[in-house]
């Protein structure tokens, strides 16, 4: 999914990192100035909303925009999402426009 997207908006950015570790996210954005947060809801070692809830402790919504992809359809799940500080959600399957 990671390289799909990232495929995707290519040349649209300066720089694009693929980080596959909660922790070493959290480290990395507190040394480097991203923009755009792009990240799965269901992770190895923290869900979706705790990792956003960490992140959010770092930088606030205008410092850094959290887009969450999730495949789960549920107005609950949404709703969490967006309570701890996601900015947007994208559902699964990504398709290619």
């Amino acid at each position: 999914m990671a390289s799909i997207i990232s495929s995707e908006i290519q040349g649209e950015t300066d720089q694009i990192s693929v980080i596959n570790d909660g922790q070493r996210l959290l480290q990395k954005i507190k040394t480097e100035d991203f923009q755009l947060l792009i990240m799965d809801f269901i992770l190895p070692e923290l869900s979706g909303c705790a990792l956003v809830k960490e992140v959010r402790k770092i930088k606030n919504s205008d410092q850094l925009a959290i887009l969450i992809l999730t495949g789960d359809l549920e107005d609950k799940i949404i709703a969490e999402v967006i309570e701890n500080g996601a900015n947007d959600f994208l559902f699964k399957p990504y398709q290619r426009g």
